[in-house]
């Protein structure tokens, strides 16, 4: 069994006197030096052919992700929120500088690592901060006060207790799970990506648990302008994008969707399922 280390407020930490005044816990007591630069997430509603495109130019100038297990791999997301559903409302009324929790798996298989990330959004600048842990600390992690004490790195123990942090001021718990199958390409030397997801689906959940019930499944229907969408594209980059991005911006102005994937599963919810 993984243990945990408890969480401990010492000065040092720049999130530590958010501890001592629990009611505080937006985005403005976040220390930027948590989230890093930032780079843009432009998001766009596609039908089939469009999101093909958009690989066909993506692979001229990117890589597959290099932590991709395969051309194509599932991603599932495990959404938290408070008892007042904040993250949602935040969301839902465009506040211009908010965050959110998420814990994420890859791959159908169950695997041995999570990932904690904790996404900022600031105007129009996203700043991400993930760690890996071991993924049988899950339920310790979101149901105790501590952090798992083999965490796969420095950076991601760090990581992992701001993450805590967050969780514990706010009092998120589990919410809904998101699972898609996604196509990433990367630069591997900057935040220049595109990634193209299809086959988007939720289902609500209260447990610390990234697997869910396999019949319980549901779709999240996308739309764009022209009728019914198939995937979700995704551009990403850093202070400017290549000349290559920008002709792909321009192209895909008619697409371009305000897309949250923990927005539209609660969207589909009936209020029972999401109170």
């Amino acid at each position: 069994m993984t243990s945990t280390t408890p969480l401990v407020v010492s000065d040092d930490n720049p999130a530590a006197h958010v501890l001592r005044t629990p009611v505080r816990f937006g985005p403005d007591v976040i220390d930027d030096r948590i989230c890093g630069a930032g780079r843009m997430e432009l998001k766009y509603c596609v039908p089939a052919p469009v999101s093909e495109c958009v690989l066909d130019v993506a692979r001229a100038h990117l890589v597959p992700d290099v932590l991709s297990l395969g051309p194509r791999q599932r991603v599932t997301s495990l959404y938290l929120d408070t008892p007042q559903l904040t993250f949602l409302r935040w969301h839902r009324d465009r506040v211009g500088d908010r965050f959110k929790l998420r814990i994420r798996r890859y791959g159908e298989q169950p695997p041995s690592t999570l990932y904690a990330e904790l996404k900022r959004k600031t105007g129009s600048v996203v700043r991400k901060r993930r760690a890996a842990f071991p993924a049988n600390a899950l339920h310790a992690f979101l149901e105790g006060s501590g952090v798992p004490d083999s965490a796969v790195s420095p950076q991601d123990a760090k990581n992992l207790r701001e993450f805590a942090y967050r969780r514990w001021v706010s009092g998120a718990t589990p919410r809904m799970l998101v699972t898609c199958v996604r196509e990433p390409m990367r630069d591997p030397d900057d935040e220049t990506a595109v990634t193209v997801d299809r086959d988007l689906q939720y289902q609500p959940t209260r447990r610390a648990d990234l697997v869910g019930d396999g019949c319980a499944w549901q779709p999240i229907p996308l739309s764009c302008a022209s009728g019914p969408a198939t995937a979700l594209v995704e551009l990403k980059y850093g202070v400017r994008p290549p000349a290559w991005m920008d002709a792909l911006i321009v192209q895909l102005a008619p697409w371009r969707v305000p897309f949250s994937k923990y927005v539209a599963a609660m969207n589909q919810c009936a209020p029972g399922e999401i109170c």
